[in-house]
C-alpha cells in the first residue's frame, strides 16, 4: 500500500517540475571546496571563483590531519 502512495507522490512532484520553467536569474551556485591548502592548490580557488561569479558562494575548507592522532575527532565532537 505504501509503495503506491509514494509512487503517486513522486509522480505528482515530477509532473509539477516538468510544468514549471527554470528561472535562470534565481540560480546561485553554492560550491563547497576542499582545496587541501590555499597555497598548494590556489588554482582550485580561482576555478571556484570563476564558477560562482558575482552571485554565488564559495566555501573553502582546509582539513588538517594530525599524524599522531588515533582518531580524527574526539568522541565528544563526533555526531552520534
Amino acid at each position: 500500500m505504501w509503495q503506491s502512495v509514494w509512487n503517486s507522490v513522486v509522480r505528482r512532484g515530477l509532473h509539477k517540475l516538468s510544468i514549471k520553467t527554470i528561472e535562470e536569474r534565481n540560480w546561485q551556485p553554492n560550491i563547497i571546496l576542499f582545496s587541501g591548502g590555499t597555497e598548494i592548490r590556489s588554482y582550485l580557488i580561482e576555478f571556484g571563483k570563476s564558477l560562482v561569479g558575482k552571485f554565488g558562494l564559495l566555501s573553502n575548507f582546509d582539513l588538517i590531519e594530525e599524524p599522531t592522532a588515533k582518531v580524527l575527532f574526539p568522541k565528544q565532537k563526533q555526531s552520534s
